[in-house]
């Protein structure tokens, strides 16, 4: 079966239930990405604020907005939580500011959220200060992360499009 390939955009969330590798570049953002086990279907959130205060204003650019949906997403799909393992990757502080926390705080609240909504987190890499290429397989649960310092548009090419993105 061949595999599809998407590049997930900052405030946005995709599940598939085909397998598909679900890519994205993040630095002081976070992605989520969530896996059913027994279904071998999984999804993946990119935000890049920890949350809103006014939830009907959300969108999701927020964590507080962005899990619970991938969250609702994937149990629509059928997965169930006492199936679903998460791993949280991002949150990187920019070199050049260290004073900057929002990194930090995109880390925390996936964490929090996770563990309020009882799903396993089984592997994070976050903060640091170097920016990271994803690509998350949602039909084997697994995550390449690629530390980096710069980002080029050459870095992504896909095989199905030869297409460099």
């Amino acid at each position: 079966m061949r595999q599809s390939a998407i590049i997930l955009q900052p405030a946005h969330i995709y599940v598939s239930r085909t397998p598909t590798i679900i890519c994205a570049v993040v630095g002081s953002g976070v992605a989520v990405c969530i896996w059913d086990r027994v279904l071998c279907i999984g999804g993946t959130t990119y935000y890049k604020f920890p949350r809103i205060h006014r939830l009907t204003m959300g969108s999701a650019a927020y964590g507080n907005v962005a899990i619970p949906e991938l969250l609702r997403l994937l149990h629509e799909h059928g997965a169930k939580k006492t199936h679903l393992e998460a791993q949280i990757i991002g949150g990187a502080t920019p070199n050049w500011d260290r004073t900057i926390t929002i990194g930090e705080e995109n880390s925390e609240i996936a964490r929090r959220l996770l563990r309020r909504n009882r799903v396993t987190i089984v592997s994070e890499d976050t903060g640091g200060i170097l920016g990271r290429k994803i690509a998350f397989d949602t039909h084997s649960g697994t995550v390449a992360v690629m530390k980096v310092r710069l980002i080029r548009k050459s870095d992504w090419q896909f095989e199905s499009s030869n297409e460099s993105l």
